[in-house]
């Protein structure tokens, strides 16, 4: 008996996880030496409001429940679902050299040039 894998891949679901993450964001940051905090907190709450902003304009949260449901009924399923919100643009990125991904996520969320001191990368 052969076992399936299917992978679903949700993107930007309306769900209370984005505020979780902010949330445990705030104290890990709270927690850092003040000379991180200086550093990165202003590149690091751009990226968090951006992360927030994306999930509360996601879709809802039965767009993956159907999507998991669809790929546990169908006869063949695919190897890869993709659901909710920028999910095919997120699966472009990830299908980009490293490089230039990396460079496409830094300007999703806002986020300094390598090698550059956060703290002092103009927004």
């Amino acid at each position: 008996m052969a076992i399936r894998v299917v992978v679903v891949e949700p993107a930007s679901i309306a769900s209370s996880a984005a505020g979780k993450v902010a949330a445990d964001a705030a104290s890990a940051m709270a927690a850092a030496p003040a000379a991180g905090r200086a550093l990165y907190a202003e590149a690091f709450g751009r990226m968090l409001a951006v992360v927030e902003r994306r999930e509360a304009g996601g879709s809802s949260p039965d767009v993956a429940a159907a999507t998991v449901a669809r790929a546990l009924t169908v006869a063949r399923p695919r190897s890869v679902y993709l659901c909710g919100r920028f999910a095919r643009r997120l699966a472009l990125i990830s299908r980009l050299p490293v490089p230039v991904g990396d460079a496409a996520r830094r300007r999703v969320f806002g986020l300094p040039a390598p090698g550059s001191r956060a703290g002092t990368q103009p927004g």
